[in-house]
């Protein structure tokens, strides 16, 4: 990982600071995305100038091997044609768990305000504008709430590249703590004492604002001939030239059709689709969320003191839901699927209220 940044920081008056920084990082030698079912390169997939022969590729000729492996795909009289076309045919298939031929770019504007409040507080926002590229991925993608996007053509990794499964361009976070000016030394019933200061005083507001685009969606298709028999890897479908993917609407209207699946097509057998290993112009619902507390702070003695807060996570009760199915398609008898572009799933909580007291001695 080679990484570099240039930061900048401005002084703007009145206890406020302003940042701002280009961040890169420059990834090579990376292992390449793997799915759940993989373990590394294909190493023994068919050459991409032998899918032109179609359904010769499956036909029946005598197993030179037979006799020699006596179980698996390659033990009967006869194997497929294809199979004696591939690089090592004596195997079924053949993995590198260690290829390292992958690489990434990160490119990313960081920017950061802050302001510390003369009443006691602080206000803190930071935007990132970035974009993550390349032709490797998470390798644990089975602990996300995106599975990222696997190799399609092993004898073409260029193809491969795009926008990481994590990749998300726009990234707005606040956070901010305020003591209310009212009470006892405070700017408003600054004089106050007794049970007015006990009601009225020590109040404060805190909390953190996220928004934030989606994941770029993953397309899959059903498997090939070429998937399940000549060691390519997850096929993709094919995008219809000309066809508007992204519907408008509200996430809510959308749920049940996420895109516009017309726009797809399954792959030939023995073919590869021409979607993008992540699709940058379709994602997943993004982030649009409020948590918030109110507190009160009293002081029993000088030494002691009692925190009462309540506190509301999603504020604003809003749902984000997780991914649309993304595996094609629902455009032929035997390559279908009826939940197609449909959401199924929900990746945040419903408004949590909860309430705590807190002593400090």
């Amino acid at each position: 990982a080679e990484q570099w940044n240039l930061d900048i920081e401005k002084d703007l008056g009145h206890d406020t600071v302003f940042d701002i920084a280009y961040v890169g990082n420059h990834g090579v030698h990376q292992q390449l995305p793997a799915g759940l079912n993989d373990n590394g390169q294909g190493l023994d997939q068919l050459p991409d100038g032998y899918d032109s022969m179609g359904s010769a590729l499956t036909t029946p000729v005598p197993n030179p091997f037979y006799g020699f492996i006596t179980s698996g795909n390659l033990s009967g009289k006869t194997i497929p044609a294809g199979q004696l076309l591939r690089p090592y045919p004596q195997y079924f298939n053949l993995w590198n768990a260690a290829n390292t031929a992958a690489g990434s770019n990160y490119n990313a504007l960081q920017t950061k305000i802050e302001k510390r409040l003369t009443q006691g507080g602080t206000l803190l926002a930071t935007y990132t504008w970035s974009k993550d590229m390349g032709t490797a991925d998470t390798q644990t993608g089975f602990q996300e709430a995106v599975q990222p996007g696997e190799v399609q053509d092993w004898n073409n990794l260029q193809a491969e590249y795009g926008p990481l499964s994590y990749n998300v361009p726009h990234r707005l976070v606040a956070a901010y703590v305020y003591d209310l000016p009212v009470g006892k030394g405070k700017r408003f019933l600054g004089n106050s004492n007794g049970i007015v200061d006990k009601v009225l005083g020590g109040w404060g507001v805190d909390g953190i604002t996220t928004y934030a685009l989606g994941f770029p969606l993953i397309f899959t298709a059903q498997p090939t001939f070429l998937s399940q028999q000549f060691g390519a890897g997850q096929p993709r479908p094919n995008v219809v030239p000309g066809c508007q993917k992204k519907l408008s609407g509200s996430a809510v209207s959308r749920q049940h059709g996420w895109f516009n699946t017309s726009c797809f097509t399954a792959p030939s057998n023995y073919g590869f689709g021409n979607e993008p290993r992540t699709d940058s112009t379709l994602r997943t619902q993004g982030i649009a969320n409020w948590d918030a507390a109110l507190f009160k702070n009293a002081a029993i003695t000088e030494q002691v003191s009692m925190q009462f807060r309540a506190e509301a996570f999603n504020m604003w009760n809003r749902v984000q839901f997780g991914q649309p199915s993304a595996l094609c398609c629902n455009n032929s008898t035997d390559k279908s699927n009826a939940s197609f572009g449909v959401i199924s799933s929900q990746l945040n909580l419903p408004r949590v209220i909860q309430f705590a007291m807190r002593l400090n001695f």
